[in-house]
């Protein structure tokens, strides 16, 4: 899904570059509890959880 959606945004003019590799989790929860470390190392303070 991570990939259909980077995709997605490439094509809507989101550069790829602007993707962090996130660790695989098992519900969206769980990816937002992973994310936080990746997302702290860079400085990032807000983030949008994409969800199906």
């Amino acid at each position: 899904m991570s990939d259909t959606l980077n995709n997605y945004f490439v094509e809507l003019g989101i550069p790829a570059a602007a993707f962090l590799d996130i660790p695989l989790s098992h519900f969206s929860f769980e990816n937002a509890l992973l994310a936080k470390p990746t997302l702290a190392s860079a400085n990032i303070s807000h983030a949008i959880l994409l969800s199906s």
